[in-house]
């Protein structure tokens, strides 16, 4: 099935999928991206934000994808680099289910905390930003070469 077939499913995917975690009503989704995975962002009506990612089908592992995780945990808890975490659903795993009619497989979903940034236009000096971007390139190297994985 190809993505323009497949997104109204996937909304609708996300918007069923939303009481799995501890979201406020009336928040809303809205798609960010599609590569690999759809990713979205997700409204909450006091200004809050989160992002959600929907795994493509039968591309990760339920062990890949909880490995994935378990390295951003500790980027931010051991080598204080600033990552996204997941936020565990009411079952207290970070990792969910969900199916829809349409959709041929379950779908993974992880939720994020969402960071605030801004992406760079090629007008603005990138010197400094290339420059943090070089040192935090370097600190995943190092944390990479000594991480034992869970």
């Amino acid at each position: 099935m190809d993505f323009e077939t497949m997104l109204p499913h996937l909304q609708r995917l996300v918007e069923q999928s939303m009481p799995l975690w501890d979201l406020p009503e009336g928040t809303t989704a809205t798609l960010m991206n599609v590569s690999e995975n759809a990713t979205y962002r997700l409204d909450a009506p006091d200004g809050s934000k989160t992002v959600l990612r929907v795994h493509r089908e039968n591309y990760h592992t339920l062990n890949g994808i909880q490995s994935e995780l378990d390295w951003l945990h500790a980027l931010h808890n051991d080598a204080g680099i600033i990552t996204p975490q997941a936020i565990a659903g009411h079952d207290g795993k970070e990792i969910q289910e969900g199916i829809v009619d349409g959709l041929p497989v379950k779908r993974q979903m992880v939720l994020f905390e969402f960071i605030e940034g801004i992406q760079p236009s090629e007008d603005d000096n990138l010197i400094e930003p290339f420059r943090r971007l070089g040192e935090v390139g370097a600190q995943l190297h190092h944390h990479a070469i000594g991480w034992q994985r869970p």
